[in-house]
């Protein structure tokens, strides 16, 4: 029995075959194999916080409290020691990581302009704010190209890890 090499349809005795028409090589006794396709979930991991810091401004900055979720999903639902649950706990210890830092941020920058406003030096917030909005730009073009370095590791069936996070989820 012989099998078409473009098609993969089983040809009894022929030259040609009878659903493509391509001609049938003499090595073609077995089947071509069929390669089982790579699961695009790792990909996934990286997309999906893209995807919603797109539609951000439609749902008024709620879907970026969940940033993590399609990581921890993504995570419960693999094989432990699968590519897809190591780029999941990769990108879920990032989020953690920044959720952390921002909330870290955020009472740092109130509490030195608390002091800055008892102290009497109220236009100093003028210096503090412009430093945290280049900081927010830094960290958020960081993000960026990580997102989308993950995306392509992912897709490519490659090991992938965030710089700079902790790791919080094993």
């Amino acid at each position: 029995m012989a099998y078409c090499p473009k098609c993969a349809t089983e040809v009894v005795s022929a030259k040609f075959c009878t659903t493509c028409g391509s001609s049938l090589l003499a090595s073609s006794a077995e089947a071509p194999s069929k390669e089982k396709p790579k699961s695009k979930r790792a990909m996934w991991v990286h997309l999906t916080p893209i995807i919603m810091i797109a539609i951000t401004p439609i749902t008024i900055g709620i879907s970026l409290l969940f940033l993590w979720l399609p990581a921890l999903i993504i995570r419960k639902t693999s094989d432990r020691h699968s590519l897809e649950n190591r780029h999941a706990t990769s990108a879920l210890n990032y989020h953690l990581t920044t959720w952390i830092t921002i909330l870290a941020t955020a009472v740092l920058v109130v509490v030195v302009g608390l002091l800055a406003s008892l102290v009497g030096w109220g236009g100093a917030l003028i210096f503090v704010i412009p430093i945290v909005c280049f900081g927010i730009l830094i960290i958020g073009g960081i993000a960026l190209s990580s997102y989308i370095r993950g995306i392509t590791a992912g897709a490519r069936g490659k090991e992938f890890s965030y710089p700079l996070t902790y790791s919080f989820v094993k």
